[in-house]
């Protein structure tokens, strides 16, 4: 298998875990979920329509979870949650994430243990064990600067790297979330040889935070 069928391989494995809070975690919060807050979550998410052409949808969801203590969610209740396909086009892949909390307490205490510096910790920790089986290793996870285009929002990016073929061989992908009173929102972007451009990241983020702000207008 080329270097880039193997680094885009890994990207999809990253793609396909489910993001429960900012990062997906065992200790999952339990569902109760409305028809109104399921219909919000789907609104939210990216479409292809978004991407502009070049990009195939595949498979969404997936079976891998971080077991992170420090992002337990099992007292916190989820009403809504909806995921897109997992997009690939060329040497990048986008999965679009988002979840509806039963209370604006519930999702805030969610977005607090999520950009935790424990949460951060468990993560990278995490994501080593899981690189680890694939021929890869976590190199770095960072927090990036970025606009404010929903009352809170915070991006992280991770870089990766395939042992096998040498410390050129890299992996970088980018997680960006926002939040507004019940609802998160995220979307992933996984880039073979060169970072994702923020510039484009910014015009998604733009996109989903008018979707939530316009899902969650009418939501009490």
């Amino acid at each position: 298998m080329s270097l880039v069928r193997r680094l885009l391989a890994f990207a999809l494995l990253l793609a396909l875990l489910p993001v429960g809070s900012a990062f997906a975690n065992h200790f999952d919060p339990k569902r109760k979920i409305r028809q109104a807050d399921q219909a919000r979550a789907k609104a939210m998410l990216l479409r292809t329509s978004d991407l502009g052409p070049g990009y195939t949808s595949g498979s969404s969801g997936g079976s891998a979870h971080l077991n992170c203590a420090p992002l337990d969610e099992s007292d916190l209740t989820v009403t809504g949650e909806a995921e897109s396909p997992t997009w690939i086009g060329g040497l990048t892949i986008i999965a679009s994430y988002a979840n509806v909390y039963t209370s604006v307490s519930d999702a805030n205490a969610s977005w607090r243990r999520s950009t935790s510096t424990a949460g951060r910790r468990c993560v990278a920790t995490e994501f080593q064990r899981l690189a680890g089986p694939n021929g890869g290793r976590l190199v770095s996870l960072k927090e990036l600067s970025f606009p404010q285009v929903a009352p809170r929002t915070v991006v992280y990016r991770l870089v990766f790297e395939l042992r096998a073929q040498g410390s050129g061989s890299r992996l970088t992908v980018d997680l960006v979330a926002l939040s507004r009173t019940r609802a998160q929102a995220y979307f992933l972007v996984g880039s073979v040889v060169s970072a994702p451009a923020k510039a484009e990241e910014l015009r998604l983020a733009r996109i989903v935070a008018g979707r939530m702000a316009t899902a969650m207008r009418a939501s009490s």
